[in-house]
This record gives C-alpha cells, sequence and structure tokens, in this order.
C-alpha cells in the first residue's frame, strides 16, 4: 500500500484496525502523544524525500502434503 505521507498512514482505517492499538500499548500513557506525534513528523519528513510511504506486508505460504505412508 502506498501513502502520501505519515500523517495518511497513522490515520488510515487499515492501521487503526490492524496495528496502532497494539502500538500504542509499548509505550507508558503519559509518553504516547509525545513518541506519535515525532513519528508522525519522522514518516512525513520521509515521505517528503522518497514520494510517499510505502507498506509491505511480508508473508508465505507453505503447503505440504501428507505421505501415504503408515504412521
Amino acid at each position: 500500500m502506498k501513502f502520501l505521507d505519515g500523517s495518511a498512514f497513522l490515520n488510515h482505517y487499515f492501521i487503526k484496525g490492524g496495528w496502532l492499538t497494539s502500538w500504542m500499548r509499548l509505550f507508558p500513557a503519559e509518553g504516547l502523544s509525545s513518541v506519535f506525534l515525532t513519528l508522525e513528523e519522522n514518516l512525513n519528513i520521509y515521505a517528503r524525500k522518497n514520494n510517499g510511504l510505502m507498506l509491505t506486508v511480508p508473508m508465505a505460504f507453505i503447503e505440504g502434503e501428507k505421505s501415504g505412508g503408515n504412521n
């Protein structure tokens, strides 16, 4: 997924619904505002320099078949 900047990234429904709550639990409540304001600012700076932000979610799919032996 491509985002215009950090503000768009942090406000996207997919990020809010999928990850933001668990990220917020990583920090003490009194520091949340500062952490996420700094994160947003840094993402915005990065996005300006790199023509946006890209989110990729790595995944692997492995398919197997049980052998027909007498297990």
